[in-house]
């Protein structure tokens, strides 16, 4: 999801389909959809709910309570960027990236490509996941989709050319 839906996302919008996770959120066209959390997301949603209990002397979170509350407990979080950085840094991965700096939307990208370079992805699944246009996904990530197709088309392990083939610059 993008940084502004899970910004506004409360307790009350988490739900449980199929032993995932789900939560529906307003996405930047202001529609609203489901967006399901990858497996071991609950793992982190559990302990951040049990921590909010703590904070509360062992009442529970309301529904229309911010799952990423500010410090002081009245509003979401504005800004994820000082916490993404010290996670990048105590993990031991680099600021600078191949298309520079990395930042919180650089785990968006990472999840579309990862998803594309899955065997079994869907590209309409992954649009409506992401909230965004087959086209967009296509537009950004077809270069990947070009190389699942001949992956699919062509064989996994590849073909190796003989010394006695002609080599074509295509």
């Amino acid at each position: 999801m993008r940084i502004g839906e899970a910004r506004n996302i409360t307790w009350g919008d988490l739900k449980r389909v199929k032993d995932l996770s789900v939560v529906t959120v307003f996405g930047k066209t202001k529609k609203m959809r489901d967006v399901v959390f990858t497996q071991g997301s609950e793992r982190y949603l559990r302990n951040l709910y049990d921590l909010r209990v703590k904070e509360l002397k062992g009442e529970n979170p309301r529904n229309d309570e911010f799952i990423f509350l500010s410090r002081r407990g009245k509003g979401s979080i504005q800004s994820f960027k000082t916490a993404f950085n010290s996670m990048i840094k105590f993990v031991g991965i680099p600021k600078k990236g191949i298309n520079g700096d990395r930042t919180l939307y650089s785990c968006r990208h990472y999840y579309a490509t990862n998803q594309i370079q899955k065997q079994s992805a869907n590209v309409f699944i992954l649009s409506t996941q992401m909230g965004t246009s087959v086209e967009m996904i296509t537009k950004y990530f077809g270069h990947l989709i070009t190389e699942e197709i001949a992956g699919h088309i062509g064989g996994r392990e590849g073909r190796h050319i003989t010394a006695t083939e002609k080599v074509y610059p295509f």
